[in-house]
């Protein structure tokens, strides 16, 4: 929207915002908004705020111009990303829907997604990843530890007992090369019935 500039004339605060079309609480917060907002004259109890009408509505002009231009640019960035690939196919917005659509439908999921994560609903694989490294490190040890137990306890040769050692240190390596696919293979129930 266009103002007409008119020749310089002081106006209140109130005058101001009826010349420009907002409500006088929005004409104050455009005043808090703009720190560099021109003002002829800070009001008071009992002070009127004055303004220069013709400074204040090429302020205005400058900044919607500035906002717009600003929009625009934010609008291009966003129209040259790319998606992640981890998006599956159904969580990628209908090709029929605008972009600012696209768009609204992607940050949906973006909450959507986090908040089942902070529910615990949702876990980055990083920290899957993580839990089970220490998970498999602490078993790993206590299996160690409980074999050497047994075989003191079982007065078993040294020579036997590393053998037992080796035997198991192989088992726990073929484990945790398979867990990837047993993990992949295996549904929500499976994982029920294995509890």
């Amino acid at each position: 929207m266009s103002f007409p500039l008119s020749p310089s004339v002081l106006v209140n605060k109130r005058e101001l915002a009826r010349r420009l079309g907002v409500s006088l609480p929005t004409m104050g917060a455009l005043i808090d908004r703009y720190q560099d907002f021109p003002v002829v004259e800070r009001g008071t109890n009992g002070v009127e705020w004055k303004f220069d009408l013709a400074t204040v509505i090429a302020f205005v002009q400058a900044q919607r111009e500035a906002e717009a231009a600003s929009k625009a640019a934010r609008d291009e960035q966003l129209a040259q990303l790319v998606l992640p690939l981890d998006l599956q196919p159904a969580e990628i917005p209908a090709p029929g829907l605008s972009f600012r659509d696209q768009l609204a439908a992607v940050e949906l999921r973006a909450k959507l997604r986090k908040e089942a994560i902070e529910a615990g609903g949702l876990v980055r694989v990083v920290d899957v990843e993580n839990d089970l490294t220490i998970m498999l490190g602490t078993w790993r040890a206590a299996l160690r530890d409980f074999l050497r137990q047994m075989a003191r306890e079982q007065n078993w040769s040294d020579e036997l007992a590393r053998v037992y050692e080796a035997r198991l240190a192989k088992l726990q390596e073929k484990l945790v090369d398979q867990a990837p696919e047993l993990l992949a293979t295996a549904s929500p129930a499976d994982a029920r019935r294995l509890v």
